[in-house]
């Protein structure tokens, strides 16, 4: 996670027209998440469950095709989890909402053939992340105080 867990503070949000945040003690201003952190949280949910399932799978076959019980118990639970819904959902409304509309082409394999695209080493226009961390750097001290009531 990022510096200050992706929290900003905004003084007087009506001015802007946003909808009531985190409120702080002073009440001059509301604690906000920033949609980017967010979406790094869900695409770590997602991984993290992916792997955890891989795992699962392996040791699966290492007991003789017998699926261990601790992995059904978390099976279930993912399942019923609106938490991951909520992260495949929220992830694929930001790869529209951000649409990337670079041109990719396929790479070239080591014996010469080309039959897959995977986007990397493929120039992409991309924010600039120095600029964003030392901005949420900023922002994790005042979210700091503020929940403090300094």
């Amino acid at each position: 996670m990022p510096f200050g867990r992706g929290y900003v503070f905004i003084p007087s949000p009506t001015r802007y027209s946003l909808s009531p945040g985190e409120s702080t003690p002073q009440g001059n201003g509301d604690v906000y998440s920033v949609a980017l952190y967010h979406q790094l949280h869900c695409l770590s949910i997602i991984r993290r469950d992916y792997f955890n399932l891989l795992e699962g799978i392996l040791k699966r076959d290492e007991q003789d095709g017998r699926i261990d019980e601790d992995l059904r118990k978390e099976v279930r639970e993912q399942m019923a989890n609106s938490h991951n819904r909520h992260c495949m959902d929220y992830i694929r409304l930001t790869l529209e909402c951000h649409a990337d509309m670079t041109i990719e082409w396929e790479r070239t394999e080591s014996d010469g053939s080309r039959f897959q695209v995977d986007g990397m080493q493929i120039p992409h226009e991309c924010k600039k992340k120095s600029a964003l961390d030392g901005f949420m750097r900023e922002q994790m001290k005042r979210v700091e105080e503020v929940r403090r009531g300094v």
